[in-house]
C-alpha cells in the first residue's frame, strides 16, 4: 500500500487546491503516474480547463520537482499511505481546498527558499549478473 498526493499552485506558488489519495502501487514511478493523473483530473474538475491548451501552445509549463523542492507534495502523499482517517478509503481522493495545517511549516519554508537534502546511501558493491 502506498500514498500519493500532489498540490496546484498559482503563477506565485499560492496555493489552490492540494489532495491526497491511499492507493495500492507497484512502485513509486506508479505512484508517481497516479498523481499526475489525479492532479490534471482535479484541476480539470475546478475548472482549469486550459491547462493542457497551454501546454501545447508553449503558453505554459508543467514540470516534475523532485521532493526536496517540493516537499508539500511529499508531504501530502506521505499523509495519503500513512492516515487512518476513516473518511480516506484506498483510492478515493481527498481533497484539501486550503492548505491543511501539517503543510504549514514546509509552505513557509517554501516562501522563504528553504533547501532540504535527502540522503541516498551509495553502494561500493559490484553488480551480480
Amino acid at each position: 500500500m502506498g500514498g500519493t498526493g500532489g498540490v496546484v499552485r498559482d503563477h506565485l506558488g499560492s496555493w489552490i487546491v492540494g489532495f491526497s489519495c491511499k492507493v495500492k502501487v507497484v512502485n513509486a514511478h506508479h505512484a508517481e503516474l497516479l498523481a499526475l493523473l489525479y492532479g490534471l483530473n482535479l484541476a480539470q474538475k475546478i475548472n482549469i480547463n486550459h491547462l493542457s491548451m497551454l501546454l501545447l501552445m508553449g503558453g505554459s509549463t508543467m514540470k516534475h520537482i523532485m521532493r526536496e523542492a517540493n516537499s508539500i507534495a511529499d508531504i501530502l502523499a506521505k499523509y495519503g499511505r500513512k492516515t487512518m482517517d476513516p473518511n480516506m478509503p484506498m483510492n478515493k481522493l481527498f481533497v484539501f481546498e486550503a492548505s491543511p495545517s501539517f503543510t504549514l511549516k514546509a509552505l513557509e519554508g517554501d516562501a522563504n527558499g528553504t533547501i532540504s537534502f535527502r540522503l541516498v546511501p551509495f553502494c561500493m558493491d559490484e553488480p551480480t549478473i
